[in-house]
């Protein structure tokens, strides 16, 4: 997804001359072995799908961690990466994947991709694990008062 969505998008590092894409950014810091995204920002197709089997392996030994083990002071719960799901959501408003994407490294998730995020991460927490959601504090609205009047604002 991530490979597809930038390589061929000019990094802002080319912006004045329209000259460098990712592609050729990751392909020098790479060649320099000092890729900061060298499995998943590679243009050797197999390197990338090495890492994505390397990713599933260590997400698999994760959710089994979280199905297998107790902690006497610690619940556990593994939640899919819902990249894909935020990617989908994405696309029916008219978005298209690379607007998901911090410009500058080309490889994080920007605040568009974080909110979508915590929207679907709320919502599996609210439909398959509301236990361990709080009760909405009855005080929010006197909190709320006393804000605006200490600081001056209304919230």
């Amino acid at each position: 997804i991530l490979y597809n969505a930038m390589h061929d998008r000019i990094h802002p590092i080319g912006w004045l001359n329209q000259d460098v894409t990712y592609k050729a950014l990751y392909d020098y810091l790479n060649c320099l072995l000092v890729s900061p995204c060298y499995g998943w920002m590679n243009s050797n197709a197999t390197m990338r799908e090495i890492t994505q089997q390397r990713a599933d392996e260590l997400s698999a030994s994760l959710k089994n961690l979280t199905e297998t083990q107790q902690f006497e002071n610690l619940t556990l719960h593994y939640i899919d990466c819902p990249l894909q799901e935020i990617i989908d959501v994405w696309h029916e408003q008219g978005g298209e994947t690379w607007q998901l994407i911090e410009p500058v490294d080309g490889f994080h998730p920007n605040q568009i991709a974080n909110s979508l995020m915590a929207d679907v991460v709320w919502d599996t927490l609210q439909q398959n694990m509301s236990w361990w959601i709080p009760p909405r504090n009855p005080f929010n609205e006197e909190i709320t008062n006393d804000l605006e009047i200490k600081v001056g604002i209304e919230i």
